[in-house]
């Protein structure tokens, strides 16, 4: 593939892709892999399993104001399927567009990686 940006895209504060890596930092909320095709056959397995994917904690506002609720660390995690990629969590979206390897520790990836970081 290839891409018509030539400078990186800030995804959000935490995320940056530069064709074709993509850097995550920090803590990612709703961060399960759902299957090529969702729902699935596996959806209600994974509901058992899991419990429900929705935005129950994270994103609850009230008038654009962020609503602080009393919930234990473990249980928020296990519901918001919360990833910790620290300073960065790298991806090649070309040949692993699920992002399921991460090439942050791969020593041949750390001049990308500190490039990305940097650009973040």
């Amino acid at each position: 593939g290839s891409n018509g940006r030539p400078d990186a895209l800030h995804l959000s504060p935490q995320a940056l892709l530069e064709w074709p890596y993509k850097l995550v930092t920090a803590e990612s909320h709703y961060s399960i892999w759902q299957g090529e095709l969702f729902p699935n056959c596996s959806s209600v397995a994974n509901f058992h399993e899991h419990g429900p994917v929705a935005p129950v904690f994270e994103d609850a506002k009230l008038f654009g104001k962020h609503m602080h609720m009393p919930v234990q660390r473990e249980t928020l995690v296990a519901i918001t399927d919360i990833e910790d990629c620290g300073a960065g969590c790298l991806f090649n979206v070309e040949l692993d567009p699920s992002e399921h390897s991460d090439l942050a520790t791969d020593p041949a990836m750390s001049e990308v990686l500190a490039r990305l970081q940097a650009k973040l």
